[in-house]
């Protein structure tokens, strides 16, 4: 597979801008987690230390270099060191022209239109960058 590059320039739109994960922002994505509610649908059980974000931060760059992902961190466009959230595109196939999309964020930014804005930025790109004809959302219905 080939890598997936990033999105240049980086996504943005008045609520949020979508740029690669810096390993700055590991305390950022720890202290978004101590929320019970992203505790709730989280794929993490327990405590989630600075370690894990960084492992997590990792695991993303090694799915965007084999091609089959890609996390992005969503954060302020006037100031991109504030964490809103997490937009990735998950189990991407390209020669099939699908894949799924996946978000989370922050209690701070909950309200405020950042994932529907963050998915309809990342989804015009995935179509007109990447020649995806399909991107699933799917989440449980108490989510």
């Amino acid at each position: 597979m080939t890598e997936l590059a990033f999105p240049v320039p980086p996504l943005a739109a008045d609520v949020v801008l979508l740029r690669p994960w810096h390993e700055a922002d590991a305390p950022g994505i720890v202290l978004a987690f101590r929320d019970p509610v992203l505790q709730r649908f989280s794929w993490r059980v327990g405590p989630y230390t600075v370690a894990d974000a960084r492992q997590h931060i990792a695991e993303q760059e090694e799915a965007r270099l084999r091609g089959v992902g890609m996390g992005l961190a969503l954060v302020e466009p006037r100031d991109q060191d504030v964490l809103l959230g997490a937009a990735y595109l998950q189990e991407v196939r390209l020669a099939q022209g699908c894949a799924m999309v996946g978000y989370w964020l922050a209690p701070e930014a909950r309200g405020r239109g950042a994932a529907t804005q963050a998915v309809r930025l990342l989804a015009r790109w995935v179509f007109a960058e990447l020649g995806l004809a399909r991107l699933e959302l799917t989440c449980g219905p108490d989510n």
